[in-house]
C-alpha cells in the first residue's frame, strides 16, 4: 500500500535547546507554523493583471514586455522601464489565483495589488533560502530583521545579527518588532491554508508582505532562478542573470559528465512510526539525484509532493539500494541504529553507504543545506554526483553531505 500525502518540504527551520524532537515532528511544526503565516493576503485575477498592464502603458508610453525566465515556472515578470509587475502564483496546480505586485518609484494604483517603492532599502526575510541571493547580490545591507535568527548559518550574517543590525523579529513574527523595524516589505513563504491571522495581521498595520514561492518548484534550476525574482526588488535584475547563468551552466557541465554513467540505485527518507517518509519523483530533489546519475527508485511516483508508504512495501525494496540519502539529524551509524533496529539488517547500513546533509552545522542547529544548498543546486549536484560516482571528481571536499560512520561523534 502506497498512500500519497501532500507536505510541502519547507526550508525554514525549527529548533529546540531542551528536547529532542523527531524529524517527523519537525516536519509538522514547519508546516504549521507557515499555515499559521503565510495566507492570501492580496490575491489578483486575471482581469486585475491585464488592467494594472494597461495602466502602465498609458502612463509609460511603453507597452509592458514579459521577461523571460529559464526554469521557474511560480512567477512571471511584465516590464516597462523602471516599473516591474510581478505575478506570483499561488500554487502549481491552481494557475488563476496569484498575488500581483507593483514594484515602481512612485505609486500606481491597480486593484488587488501591492505596491513597493523601488529601490528597496530595508526588509524583513522569514526563510533561510531568501538569504544566499543577498550575499550573492551583494544586498544583505538591506536586510533588517529575520524570523529567527539561530537558523542562519551564514558567518557574515551572524555577525551582523550579533551586532544587532539585524533583529529577530521571532517566529511566528512579532508585529511590533516589524513595525519599528519599518520594512519596505516582509517576505514570506507561500502556504495552501485557510485564512487565520498572522501575516494578514501585518498588512493591516500597513507593512507589505511578498510571498516568495521558491520551495514549489520542481526542478532544481527552478528554485535556484527565484535569486532574479528577490533581485527586481533591489533593480539588480543583470547581475542576477549573470549569476543565475553561471549556476545553471555549471549544473549541466555536471549533468554531461556523469550522464552516460552506470547509475546507482538510490534510497531516500526514513520509517517514522511504521510509514516510511521520502519525496516524491516529482520533487526538485529526485531531479537532482537522477541528474547527478543516479536512480531514485521512486521516481515514477509523480503525482504528489511527498510519498508516506507503509514499511509492508519498502522494506523488500530497501533490500536492492546502493546509497542511502537519510535527510535528519543522524550524525553517526550509532544514531541510525538507534533509531530503528531493523535498520541494521539493511545491506546499505552493512556496507556503509549511507550519508547525510548535516555537515554544516551552527551552533544552534542551524543547518546551511536549508540555506545555500538549495539556491545553489550546481555545488549540490556536484556533492551528489562525487557520492554516487567516487573518484570522478578528484579531491573534491564535500560540502553539505557526509558519510556516517561507526566511530564519528
Amino acid at each position: 500500500m502506497i498512500i500519497l500525502k501532500r507536505t510541502d518540504g519547507l526550508s525554514i527551520q525549527n529548533y529546540t535547546s531542551k528536547n529532542k524532537v523527531s524529524i517527523s515532528d519537525m516536519k509538522i511544526i514547519f508546516v504549521w507554523i507557515i499555515i499559521i503565516f503565510a495566507l492570501p493576503v492580496v490575491q489578483g485575477k486575471a482581469s486585475d493583471l491585464t488592467k494594472c498592464l494597461g495602466k502602465i502603458q498609458k502612463i509609460t508610453h511603453i507597452k509592458p514586455r514579459m521577461v523571460k525566465l529559464i526554469h521557474a515556472t511560480g512567477y512571471n515578470v511584465y516590464k516597462a522601464g523602471k516599473i516591474k509587475l510581478v505575478q506570483v502564483y499561488r500554487s502549481r496546480s491552481k494557475r488563476n489565483l496569484h498575488f500581483l505586485y507593483l514594484l515602481s518609484p512612485r505609486k500606481i494604483d491597480c486593484p488587488n495589488t501591492t505596491w513597493i517603492k523601488t529601490p528597496v532599502k530595508r526588509f524583513v526575510a522569514l526563510s533561510t533560502t531568501h538569504l544566499p541571493p543577498l550575499m550573492d547580490l551583494d544586498l544583505i545591507g538591506a536586510l533588517k530583521g529575520f524570523g529567527n535568527t539561530k537558523s542562519i548559518y551564514n558567518k557574515r550574517i551572524r555577525h551582523l545579527v550579533n551586532k544587532g543590525e539585524i533583529r529577530d523579529v521571532g517566529f511566528p513574527a512579532n508585529p511590533e518588532i516589524v513595525l519599528s523595524i519599518k520594512p519596505d516589505f516582509v517576505m514570506a513563504h507561500i502556504m495552501e491554508a485557510s485564512d487565520v491571522e498572522g501575516l494578514k495581521r501585518l498588512e493591516k498595520l500597513g507593512i507589505p508582505v511578498v510571498y516568495n514561492g521558491d520551495y514549489k518548484e520542481s526542478h532544481p534550476l527552478a528554485r535556484a532562478e527565484w535569486m532574479r525574482f528577490m533581485s527586481l526588488f533591489f533593480d539588480k535584475e543583470k547581475e542576477a542573470l549573470k549569476i543565475y547563468e553561471n549556476i545553471k551552466s555549471s549544473y549541466e557541465m555536471l549533468k554531461r559528465k556523469v550522464g552516460k554513467l552506470k547509475r546507482p540505485r538510490i534510497l531516500v527518507g526514513m520509517n517514522v512510526n511504521g510509514i516510511w517518509e521520502a519525496p516524491s519523483g516529482s520533487s526538485d530533489l529526485a531531479v537532482m539525484i537522477e541528474d547527478a546519475g543516479g536512480h531514485y527508485i521512486w521516481k515514477n511516483f509523480k503525482k504528489t509532493e511527498r510519498l508516506m508508504m507503509s514499511i509492508e512495501k519498502v522494506w523488500p525494496q530497501v533490500e536492492q539500494v546502493d546509497i542511502w540519502l537519510t535527510q535528519n539529524t543522524w550524525k553517526n551509524l550509532a544514531e541510525v541504529i538507534g533509531s530503528d533496529r531493523r535498520y541494521g539488517e539493511f545491506n546499505v547500513l552493512k556496507r556503509q553507504n549511507i550519508f547525510n546533509n548535516n555537515r554544516k552545522l551552527n551552533e544552534y542547529g542551524g543547518n546551511d543545506y536549508w540555506e545555500t544548498a538549495l539556491m545553489r543546486p550546481d555545488l549540490l549536484l556536484k556533492d551528489l554526483a562525487n557520492i554516487f560516482h567516487p573518484g570522478i571528481f578528484q579531491g573534491h571536499r564535500p560540502v553539505w553531505y557526509h558519510k556516517l560512520v561507526w566511530n564519528k561523534k
